[in-house]
Protein backbone atom coordinates (compact mmCIF):
# COMPACT_ATOMS: atom_id res chain seq x y z
CA UNK A 1 0.00 0.00 0.00
CA UNK A 2 1.15 3.51 -0.76
CA UNK A 3 1.18 6.22 1.91
CA UNK A 4 -1.91 7.90 0.43
CA UNK A 5 -3.74 4.56 0.50
CA UNK A 6 -2.97 4.24 4.21
CA UNK A 7 -4.09 7.82 4.84
CA UNK A 8 -7.31 7.20 2.96
CA UNK A 9 -7.93 3.98 4.90
CA UNK A 10 -7.29 5.91 8.13
CA UNK A 11 -9.86 8.44 6.95
CA UNK A 12 -12.41 5.62 6.53
CA UNK A 13 -11.61 4.46 10.06
CA UNK A 14 -11.97 8.04 11.36
CA UNK A 15 -15.43 8.20 9.77
CA UNK A 16 -16.34 4.94 11.51
CA UNK A 17 -16.95 3.00 8.29
CA UNK A 18 -17.20 -0.73 8.86
CA UNK A 19 -17.98 -3.88 6.95
CA UNK A 20 -21.69 -4.31 6.51
CA UNK A 21 -22.54 -0.62 6.22
CA UNK A 22 -24.76 0.57 3.38
CA UNK A 23 -23.34 3.73 1.83
CA UNK A 24 -24.77 6.14 -0.72
CA UNK A 25 -21.79 8.04 -2.09
CA UNK A 26 -21.97 11.10 -4.31
CA UNK A 27 -18.41 12.30 -4.77
CA UNK A 28 -16.13 14.83 -6.39
CA UNK A 29 -12.86 13.20 -7.33
CA UNK A 30 -11.27 16.62 -7.73
CA UNK A 31 -12.00 17.30 -4.05
CA UNK A 32 -10.83 13.85 -2.97
CA UNK A 33 -7.55 14.34 -4.88
CA UNK A 34 -6.97 17.67 -3.15
CA UNK A 35 -6.74 15.77 0.16
CA UNK A 36 -5.17 12.51 -1.08
CA UNK A 37 -2.84 13.62 -3.89
CA UNK A 38 -1.66 10.27 -5.23
CA UNK A 39 -4.97 8.42 -4.86
CA UNK A 40 -6.49 7.18 -8.11
CA UNK A 41 -10.09 6.16 -8.76
CA UNK A 42 -9.29 2.45 -9.01
CA UNK A 43 -7.67 2.48 -5.56
CA UNK A 44 -10.52 4.53 -4.12
CA UNK A 45 -13.11 1.99 -5.30
CA UNK A 46 -10.97 -0.98 -4.23
CA UNK A 47 -10.54 0.51 -0.74
CA UNK A 48 -14.27 1.14 -0.43
CA UNK A 49 -15.11 -2.40 -1.53
CA UNK A 50 -12.60 -3.98 0.84
CA UNK A 51 -13.88 -1.89 3.76
CA UNK A 52 -17.66 -2.25 3.23
CA UNK A 53 -18.43 -5.43 1.32
CA UNK A 54 -19.32 -8.38 1.16
CA UNK A 55 -22.09 -7.78 3.69
CA UNK A 56 -22.61 -4.08 3.01
CA UNK A 57 -23.60 -2.02 -0.01
CA UNK A 58 -21.97 0.74 -1.99
CA UNK A 59 -24.49 2.80 -3.94
CA UNK A 60 -23.56 5.61 -6.31
CA UNK A 61 -25.65 7.81 -8.56
CA UNK A 62 -25.51 6.93 -12.25
CA UNK A 63 -27.80 9.73 -13.39
CA UNK A 64 -28.07 10.36 -17.11
CA UNK A 65 -30.43 13.32 -17.11
CA UNK A 66 -32.21 11.93 -20.20
CA UNK A 67 -34.97 14.53 -20.05
CA UNK A 68 -37.11 15.63 -22.95
CA UNK A 69 -35.25 18.06 -25.20
CA UNK A 70 -36.69 21.44 -26.09
CA UNK A 71 -36.46 20.43 -29.72
CA UNK A 72 -38.60 17.38 -28.94
CA UNK A 73 -37.69 13.77 -28.41
CA UNK A 74 -35.59 12.16 -25.72
CA UNK A 75 -32.10 10.77 -25.40
CA UNK A 76 -32.39 6.98 -25.52
CA UNK A 77 -31.49 5.34 -22.20
CA UNK A 78 -29.68 2.01 -22.38
CA UNK A 79 -29.05 0.63 -18.90
CA UNK A 80 -25.97 -1.26 -20.09
CA UNK A 81 -24.34 1.42 -22.24
CA UNK A 82 -25.52 4.94 -21.36
CA UNK A 83 -22.72 6.61 -19.38
CA UNK A 84 -23.35 8.16 -15.99
CA UNK A 85 -23.13 11.94 -15.98
CA UNK A 86 -22.31 12.18 -12.29
CA UNK A 87 -18.53 12.20 -12.38
CA UNK A 88 -15.51 10.01 -12.85
CA UNK A 89 -15.88 7.99 -9.64
CA UNK A 90 -19.50 7.08 -10.42
CA UNK A 91 -18.63 6.14 -14.00
CA UNK A 92 -15.68 3.97 -12.91
CA UNK A 93 -17.83 2.25 -10.28
CA UNK A 94 -20.61 1.67 -12.82
CA UNK A 95 -18.12 -0.07 -15.13
CA UNK A 96 -16.76 -2.29 -12.32
CA UNK A 97 -17.37 -6.04 -12.24
CA UNK A 98 -20.45 -7.20 -10.33
CA UNK A 99 -21.99 -3.70 -10.23
CA UNK A 100 -25.57 -3.42 -11.43
CA UNK A 101 -27.54 -0.35 -12.46
CA UNK A 102 -31.15 0.43 -11.61
CA UNK A 103 -33.50 1.01 -14.52
CA UNK A 104 -34.57 4.65 -14.07
CA UNK A 105 -33.65 6.51 -17.27
CA UNK A 106 -33.08 9.84 -15.50
CA UNK A 107 -31.97 8.99 -11.96
CA UNK A 108 -30.47 5.51 -11.93
CA UNK A 109 -28.08 4.23 -9.28
CA UNK A 110 -25.30 1.67 -9.44
CA UNK A 111 -24.86 -0.86 -6.63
Amino acid sequence: MMESDLAFDDYFNHLGLKEGYHLLIHSSFRQIRSAFHSLNIETLIANLKSKITPNGSIIMPAFTYCFKRRSGGYDIFDREHTPAKTGAVSEFFLDSAEVIRTSSPTHSFSL
